[in-house]
């Protein structure tokens, strides 16, 4: 009498199956974000992760007889946890970005700290760059201008700051969107953006109002660098 071959078992099977999405799904992130698993350190906790998604899922083994349908749903919420979590892992750094950037989106001109050194704005309905900071302690709107030279205050902020426009002399001639005006040079002791704050700059206080003071190039030149990438800008100190 001839002996049956002997099949392996359906936990088995799932098992395996199971293993080899996971190794898929590794060798995927591991291709296009290999710096999240550059260090040995997040190497290891990658590792840990993988073997502690593996145990619990070892109770596929113990599959004798399932119900088709049931057998599906339950695959597939197996695979779907364990997707999170692998994925979600090796990219916590770009996820851990999408609060701030949110809450840039619903507070558009305020400054939200990404990193230590960087932070981040977004651009309201226009595609401008505005921005709530302070001068010498106090509060001031300013629209980022690229296109500007100078860090230029309105008389309403100069005001504000305590800058009393009869001591400036108005000689320095400027060019703005209404015509030629003149602007007069002043020294502030701060300027704050986020937590980024530079010191002992020159300003320019417009003789007419404005809309907004402005942040022109006499400030983003300052910066290590700043750049834009869609509708946000990241100022980096």
């Amino acid at each position: 009498m001839k002996n049956k071959s002997q099949r392996p078992n359906l936990g088995t099977v799932l098992f395996l199956i199971f293993i080899v999405f996971i190794t898929l799904i590794l060798i995927t992130l591991y291709f296009y974000f290999p710096e999240s698993i550059s260090s040995t350190d997040d190497q290891m906790n990658l590792l840990y992760l993988v073997a502690l998604v593996t145990f619990f899922s070892s109770s596929l083994l113990f599959v004798r007889i399932i119900n088709f349908g049931e057998f599906i749903r339950n695959l597939s919420l197996w695979l779907l946890i364990a997707s999170i979590l692998i994925i979600g892992y090796t990219m916590q750094n770009e996820l851990k970005e999408i609060p701030k950037r949110v809450i840039s989106e619903i507070f558009s001109n305020q400054p939200i700290s990404i990193s230590d050194q960087e932070i981040i704005l977004s651009a309201d309905e226009l595609g401008h760059f505005n921005v709530i900071g302070k001068v010498n302690g106090k509060r001031v709107n300013f629209l980022i201008d690229t296109g500007a030279t100078s860090i230029v205050l309105s008389p309403k902020h100069a005001n504000k700051i305590g800058i009393n426009k009869n001591n400036l002399n108005f000689n320095i001639p400027v060019q703005t969107a209404n015509g030629t005006t003149r602007s007069a040079r002043y020294k502030i002791q701060s300027l704050t953006i986020g937590h980024i704050t530079l010191n002992d700059l020159i300003v320019h206080v417009n003789q007419v109002e404005m809309g907004k003071s402005l942040l022109g190039m006499a400030f983003l030149n300052k910066l290590k660098s700043f750049r834009v990438e869609g509708r946000n800008m990241i100022l980096k100190k």
